[in-house]
């Protein structure tokens, strides 16, 4: 039989198959905005502290007219702060000068807020104008007194003055007591834990300060609140009416 030597043709590609690659890079987004820096430059109402031979720390600020401006300036902000509450809740039209007594309070309470354990008052501090100094006072002398005078004023001026008000002046009067009651409920709480020194071992803060107990510290913040909401209560006012 006849045998063909010719050999079937080998066919080769030698076209590589296409290789697709993606040069570009996915984009990159770099936030090169800086987060704010918020530093609170206002300075606490108290100042150095000394030692006494006793070892009684004695609060000496550095200048009572600047003290008395920084608590000055507290007090506004405690004056203009505002409370988490519905635009059309009451608010107190102060015609009778009620309040006046509660920003006296507060002006006491921002200058004495940070006196620590066996710590005196060494500047002049009064309860209104003319009032009652407490220099040389400890804090658990001065709490007990701010309460005395809370209760005399809620139980007296403020109680006494329903009968004078007008109608329409009764609801942000009743909000007023609520907020005062609220008030004097975190000062009583706060009577036998105040400038009190722990029984455990007197821890030492900083500067060499005696610290304060734990329940010293979230008494101050329950007083803080509610001296803010008693005093956010108040209703602008322009010519004695309600702005």
């Amino acid at each position: 039989s006849a045998e063909s030597t010719r050999a079937a043709p080998v066919i080769e590609s030698t076209r590589a198959a296409p290789v697709i690659e993606s040069t570009r890079a996915a984009p990159v987004i770099e936030s090169t905005r800086a987060a704010p820096v918020i530093e609170s430059t206002r300075a606490a109402p108290v100042g150095s502290v000394t030692e006494t031979a006793s070892e009684t720390s004695v609060v000496r600020p550095d200048a009572s007219a600047e003290t008395a401006q920084a608590a000055d300036s507290a007090v506004a902000e405690v004056a203009a702060a505002e409370v988490s509450a519905p635009v059309a809740e009451a608010r107190f039209v102060d015609r009778l000068g009620l309040m006046k007594a509660f920003y006296d309070f507060a002006k006491v309470f921002v200058y004495t807020r940070d006196l620590r354990p066996g710590e005196l008052l060494e500047s002049s501090c009064t309860l209104g104008a003319g009032g009652e100094d407490f220099l040389g006072t400890a804090k658990k002398g001065i709490y007990h007194r701010l309460l005395l005078v809370l209760e005399l004023h809620f139980n007296g001026p403020v109680a006494d003055a329903r009968a004078q008000l007008r109608p329409d002046e009764l609801p942000g009067y009743e909000a007023l007591l609520v907020r005062a009651d609220q008030l004097l409920s975190s000062m009583r709480a706060a009577e036998d834990i105040v400038g009190t020194k722990p029984p455990e071992r007197f821890v030492v803060g900083n500067r060499g300060r005696p610290k304060m107990t734990a329940g010293e510290e979230t008494a101050m913040l329950e007083i803080d609140a509610a001296l803010k909401r008693l005093i956010s209560i108040r209703a602008k006012t322009v010519n004695g009416q309600a702005a």
